[in-house]
């Protein structure tokens, strides 16, 4: 009896080792398949990053290659046709690929031409890509993501409203040395296609570029020429954008055709002359009377809507830019004939207003942003101060150029209404003359502006900048382009003398004049891919 129980122990125990050891075994085994599926998942998602990484390199990769194409094409570009002649073998038949076995992932881009923009201040070529990116990751892990999207190559003209200051020739007009010395500040972008002087420690807070390998140094009166950003300890200039000789010729525009154009009412697009008929029908003559406008201020309308700009046919004796109580831009003009004009631009309301003596026409609309002259401005500028107080002359809403034939003179401020929080801008462009400070401008001389001079000997210059005693800064808050360097004051050593010294700073809102004058060459603009299609295959 007691062997037979002794024997069911035994079964029982055999039993039990057998069935914790299948537990054992159980538990085992499905720790190994969870370690299996978690290992599987990990390097998964990690080969998913991985190929997710490979498309951002391929968006990059297609960027940085098709810009330097584009830059490389647009320095051989003749001026004329489309930048990229064909853009069907822009990129490479097989594409642009990428691997990295440490990164574990691979891709390769291809690209179809799908249309092209070509126009005159700007060229566009787009392009579909498509992106195909296999991520690895250990042994297991293999993903792939295709993403497609589209690639807008692009180029536009610059304009001269980028530059602090421009010189065409880096000398005076009268031919003269002209130099960058110490009483000068000047924050923004400076080039000539000249070659620069510096004198002392003049300071550049942006880019300095000059088509010239060398520079002058005033080396106390006994200058040198130095392919070099200094001399010595003696001049010093303080260029804290760096200082690039050797750079590209930019050419100066040489004619307003475009300004003229946009003041009547056609497109400012064409360049050419503008036939007398053309002008008369504009201005509401009889465009088969062979006679010169007659010299006068008019704003081209078709008898109840403003068609065009502000048009002055001869010259202007006074120019004075104010702001009413109401808000409004006026314009107070006095012609060659005597006859003074008030224009009020309406914005609110949506129209303009002409007031010639007791009398007043009230137009639809407002005029174009382009003030233009056949002849030239004898006093250009805003009013008297009040004491210290300097009078708004430029409104926050108001975006215009100005743009004569003859000189520009500024007899008085220039300031825009709450500049830095407001659109307002103000381009000042003589195409055939000087822009001028006039002997009687006050002292410290606030201008809210870009001044363009590119006549035969155009400058920016102060009129008897060599006579009287020091007359503070000019204070310039928008740009300076000028064929010659215009003067402005003397100096020694000990600092000015004479004149003005220049406290020129770029308004760097980025907001350019209307109708303000473009550059002849294209920058090439960096592409972007925009991603229209991201998936796992």
């Amino acid at each position: 009896m007691l062997r037979r129980e002794d024997g069911v122990a035994l079964l029982v125990s055999v039993a039990l080792t057998m069935i914790l050891s299948a537990m054992a075994l159980g538990i085992v085994t499905l720790s190994i398949t969870e370690r299996g599926i978690n290992r599987n998942q990990k390097s998964g998602l990690q080969a998913l990053y991985n190929a997710d990484a490979a498309i951002e390199v391929a968006k990059q990769q297609m960027t940085v290659f098709s810009q330097a194409k584009m830059e490389s094409l647009r320095n051989e570009w003749p001026g004329v046709g489309p930048i990229i002649v064909a853009p069907e073998t822009f990129f490479p038949d097989s594409g642009l690929s990428f691997s990295s076995n440490e990164l574990g992932c691979e891709v390769r881009t291809v690209f179809t031409f799908v249309d092209s923009g070509l126009a005159t201040t700007s060229q566009t070529f787009n392009f579909r890509y498509v992106s195909t990116a296999e991520g690895d990751a250990f042994t297991t892990g293999s993903r792939t993501i295709i993403s497609e999207g589209n690639l807008r190559l692009s180029a536009s003209r610059g304009s001269f409203a980028d530059f602090l200051i421009f010189t065409d020739v880096h000398y005076t007009p009268s031919g003269h040395q002209i130099w960058f010395h110490t009483s000068g500040y000047f924050d923004g972008r400076v080039h000539s296609n000249g070659k620069m002087r510096f004198a002392y420690f003049p300071t550049f807070e942006d880019l300095v570029t000059q088509v010239p390998n060398v520079a002058t140094y005033y080396n106390n009166g006994w200058p040198v020429d130095l392919d070099a950003d200094r001399n010595g300890d003696r001049d010093v200039p303080n260029f804290y954008g760096g200082f690039e000789r050797s750079a590209d010729r930019i050419p100066l525009p040489s004619n307003s055709f475009c300004q003229e154009r946009a003041a009547l009412g056609y497109a400012a697009a064409d360049t050419t002359p503008v036939p007398l008929s053309m002008k008369r029908s504009a201005l509401g003559l009889d465009p088969d009377d062979p006679s010169p406008v007659p010299p006068g201020i008019y704003v081209p309308n078709d008898g109840g809507a403003v068609t065009g700009g502000i048009y002055v046919a001869g010259d202007l004796e006074e120019c004075r830019l104010t702001v009413d109580g109401d808000g409004n831009q006026n314009y107070t003009m006095t012609d060659a004939n005597g006859i003074t004009k008030t224009i009020v631009i309406d914005r609110v309301n949506n129209h303009t207003e002409v007031h010639q003596g007791g009398s007043t026409t009230t137009l639809d609309g407002v005029p174009r942003g382009i003030l233009y002259t056949t002849g030239g401005i004898d006093n250009l500028g805003g009013l008297d101060r009040v004491g210290d107080a300097v009078p708004v002359a430029v409104g926050s809403e108001t975006q215009l150029t100005i743009a004569s034939v003859d000189d520009i003179v500024i007899d008085k401020d220039i300031a825009c209404e709450n500049m830095d929080e407001s659109n307002c801008v103000l381009g000042i462009y003589s195409s055939g003359g000087d822009i001028r400070i006039a002997t009687d401008a006050p002292d410290d001389l606030l201008l809210d502006c870009f001044v363009m001079a590119t006549g035969e000997y155009g400058a920016f210059t102060v009129d008897d900048y060599d006579h009287g005693s020091y007359r503070g800064q000019v204070h310039l808050r928008g740009g300076a382009v000028q064929r010659y360097y215009g003067p402005f004051g003397t100096f020694s050593y000990s600092g000015a003398q004479t004149g003005y010294g220049r406290d020129f700073r770029y308004d760097r809102r980025g907001i350019a004049p209307p109708y303000y004058p473009t550059t002849v060459l294209f920058n090439v603009d960096q592409p972007e891919p925009h991603v229209l299609v991201w998936r796992e295959a």
